[in-house]
């Protein structure tokens, strides 16, 4: 149970984290794709046929992710009707539901994206499986990005 209890002291982290996670303002700027990362690895998708990836969460952490991509990676958040597209949707809990939204990259800005998550990564840091997806869209050919 210590575990826990220090994911809450030391980041405020509980354990309903798709609910309530937020980017800590603690966390030092090299070691942020890692936090992405594991952010990633618990409440994100990707996609093998359309290279297509997306983080799931409170639209406070989705609003500062896509300023992190914008700021770090260079990779804008797509916009809708002349406005952000941070997907809303409503996940049931017991009675009624909890607003969370999802926001989604493809293509290039995807893999863009995935290259400063896994930069620096090992195999006891990253997911295996979502990893191996991050290896299928650089192998794939026609899609590869300079490296930055």
């Amino acid at each position: 149970t210590w575990f826990p209890e220090a994911l809450w002291k030391n980041f405020r982290l509980g354990n309903k984290k798709t609910f309530d996670t937020f980017f800590y303002d603690g966390i030092p700027e090299q070691m942020w794709s890692h936090f992405v990362r594991g952010i990633f690895d618990g409440d994100g998708s990707a996609t093998s046929n359309k290279k297509i990836i997306s983080f799931t969460g409170t639209f406070a952490l989705l609003a500062r992710l896509a300023e992190i991509f914008y700021v770090d990676v260079n990779v804008r958040l797509m916009k809708m009707n002349g406005r952000n597209r941070i997907m809303p949707r409503i996940i049931p809990t017991g009675k009624g539901g909890f607003p969370i939204g999802v926001i989604s990259y493809s293509g290039k800005n995807a893999l863009k994206i995935l290259s400063w998550m896994y930069h620096d990564s090992t195999s006891d840091t990253r997911l295996d499986r979502k990893y191996n997806l991050y290896q299928l869209y650089k192998n794939t050919k026609g899609f590869h990005i300079e490296a930055a």
